[in-house]
């Protein structure tokens, strides 16, 4: 296949010709209703209203605005590298190394500012280190996936396996443990409110709104799902193929590293086990938020609402019953599993 970086922008008719809705039109009201459910997150926004109201109706305090701000707060870190798993997984592609990258920019920005410390910490040198770093991961797996032709789960797992051993490099064989000052602006980007509101917060939802924007309504993320319909396709219509991946994996990186970074002024620490298993949970919020593994489809208000559950279906576990928090993976294992087998379902219909 060869790359064309300088063909025309792409229009939504394209994209659709490109793959982005290879199913018919729906002319049944089973099929009109599997379509709805499948359009934007619906389904999944559906099942978190259902959720929370069955919770917060069972469960003593757990509408409390207090537990509300605990789960929002717990989920924002993760909803941010979800963000970068959704741009992939709509081309087509896969990123197992988020969770690696997460903690790699944590570890290095508490460690700047560990050693400043001494004199106030050095914020700035220490969020550059490790977003460019965070950067320079996503710039050399999106050369090997797009320009050498590596599969991006192999890529990517190395990467997983890398990166993580970088983090043990980093903090002496895990033996480090870097803390940041408690106080300053670093400590306010992690801890302060907007209308009680935790910063980690506002800024996830920020960059959903940012990246809901750039995916839906601009060419680059057009062509991210023409990428995910067809390859093929994309590059005979003369799309920058290559191009965009390589972003798309700079930008999934990058924003691993902004989660890091958010991580380490929420805690003021690093350590090397954090965000372990992260890129695993952002792959099942993709997948509970109706985006398909296979590329061509999704939405990041599905991916929203994913992520969500999750923390609400957590916060139940933890308030609501005696189960160890292990059920919480038994939990989201079931959840995926049931989400995949009702998208195949409604697939059916929609052919149908």
């Amino acid at each position: 296949m060869t790359d064309s970086d300088t063909g025309k922008g792409l229009s939504l008719d394209d994209a659709r010709g490109a793959g982005v809705e290879a199913s018919l039109r729906p002319t049944t009201t089973g099929a009109r209703i599997a379509h709805l459910l499948q359009r934007d997150g619906v389904g999944a926004t559906v099942v978190l209203v259902l959720v929370i109201i069955f919770a917060a109706s069972t469960v003593d305090g757990f509408g409390s605005i207090g537990n509300i701000r605990n789960v929002l707060i717990s989920v924002s870190f993760p909803a941010i590298i979800a963000i970068g798993m959704t741009l992939v997984i709509v081309t087509g592609g896969i990123d197992l190394s988020l969770g690696s990258v997460y903690a790699l920019a944590a570890i290095l920005c508490t460690k700047v500012l560990d050693v400043s410390k001494g004199l106030g910490g050095n914020a700035i040198a220490g969020i550059a280190l490790a977003l460019g770093a965070a950067l320079l991961i996503g710039l050399v797996q999106g050369v090997l996936i797009a320009r050498v032709g590596l599969p991006p789960f192999i890529v990517t797992l190395a990467g997983l396996y890398g990166v993580r051993g970088l983090v043990y490099f980093v903090s002496n064989n895990g033996n480090d443990v870097y803390s940041a000052p408690q106080s300053g602006a670093f400590y306010r980007f992690g801890t302060g409110t907007v209308f009680t509101i935790g910063y980690p917060v506002v800024l996830a939802l920020i960059l959903y709104l940012l990246f809901h924007v750039t995916l839906s309504r601009t060419s680059f993320g057009l062509t991210a799902y023409a990428l995910g319909g067809s390859e093929d396709a994309s590059s005979l219509m003369g799309l920058k193929v290559r191009s965009t991946k390589i972003r798309l994996y700079v930008i999934s990186a990058g924003l691993a590293g902004v989660a890091g970074i958010l991580a380490a002024a929420y805690s003021q620490s690093g350590t090397p086990d954090l965000g372990r298993g992260f890129e695993l949970n952002a792959i099942a919020a993709v997948v509970i938020g109706g985006t398909l593994l296979t590329g061509g489809a999704g939405s990041l208000i599905g991916t929203a609402a994913g992520v969500l559950l999750l923390g609400v279906v957590s916060s139940y576990i933890n308030l609501g019953t005696d189960l160890p928090q292990a059920a919480q993976a038994v939990v989201t294992g079931a959840f995926v599993i049931v989400v995949v087998i009702v998208q195949r379902y409604l697939n059916r219909v929609q052919r149908r």
